[in-house]
């Protein structure tokens, strides 16, 4: 079982967000992207090990989305990739 999921493309990332199947789970968005440094945000539940990580780079040639599975005990992950298109 691969761990990593890896996405690039050549526009620009204008946010992430996260969500759960959980009860009292609210969505993650970030939308505070920078150009020129990597981002990183771990799932923000205190009480437990972090069961996520997304990385995003963004240089002028390639955009880069990472998300890897942390702790995959007991947990699946479902990753919707939504395109301009779907949204017209």
């Amino acid at each position: 079982w691969n761990k990593l999921l890896k996405i690039e493309s050549s526009q620009s990332i204008a946010f992430v967000e996260i969500t759960a199947e959980e009860p009292d789970c609210k969505l993650q968005r970030y939308d505070d992207l920078s150009e020129s440094e990597l981002m990183e945000w771990t799932e923000s539940n205190a009480e437990l090990r972090p069961r996520w990580k997304i990385e995003v780079s963004q240089s002028k040639r390639k955009k880069v989305v990472s998300f890897s599975a942390l702790d995959i005990r007991g947990v699946c992950f479902d990753i919707y990739l939504p395109t301009a298109e779907s949204s017209l």
